[in-house]
């Protein structure tokens, strides 16, 4: 990983992709959990941030895709901005917002739609320590999906919490 959170290198063991690919239904997924679906979604998973000192409004950034089966190529715009020094149970850490906008391939033939969608969030970033101490994000979706002549509404509300915390001896 470089300094400013880029993932440069994963090593996935094969006993870990055999042990997905054995999951029923997974090849519905196409690619992601093959060798390399997992190590793009790793790679694509870490939260970057540009060289140099940020200035508090300042945003950038991060766009990936990725193949579904079915579905076709699933976008995601992730808008990041620097909010400044918040104090988080006692301790000052960095605020980051984070804003995501999701969009899937559209059309009369597409399986899945996407009606509506928001996913915002914060990352808190601890200095000191040189890595993010927890990041948060609310997602909410409505998706139409398509099967077999039928149309059902889907509603997808879901929340993400990562707390690191110091690894036991």
């Amino acid at each position: 990983m470089s300094a400013s959170g880029n993932i440069d290198k994963v090593e996935v063991p094969d006993s870990a992709v055999e042990a997905l690919q054995s999951i029923p239904g997974v090849d519905q997924l196409g690619e992601m959990f093959s060798k390399e679906g997992l190590v793009k979604m790793i790679k694509q998973g870490s939260h970057h941030f540009p060289e140099g000192a940020l200035e508090q409004g300042e945003s950038w950034t991060i766009e990936t895709e990725n193949e579904l089966t079915q579905i076709g190529k699933m976008k995601v715009l992730s808008k990041l901005t620097y909010a400044g020094p918040e104090v988080v149970e006692g301790k000052k850490l960095e605020r980051i917002n984070v804003d995501l906008t999701m969009t899937l391939p559209k059309g009369d033939d597409a399986l899945v739609t996407l009606k509506d969608q928001s996913a915002k969030g914060t990352i808190h970033f601890d200095t000191e320590a040189g890595r993010v101490a927890h990041s948060t994000l609310e997602q909410h979706m409505t998706m139409a999906i398509a099967i077999g002549g039928q149309s059902i509404e889907q509603k997808i509300k879901q929340t993400i919490d990562v707390h690191v915390t110091e690894a036991a001896n």
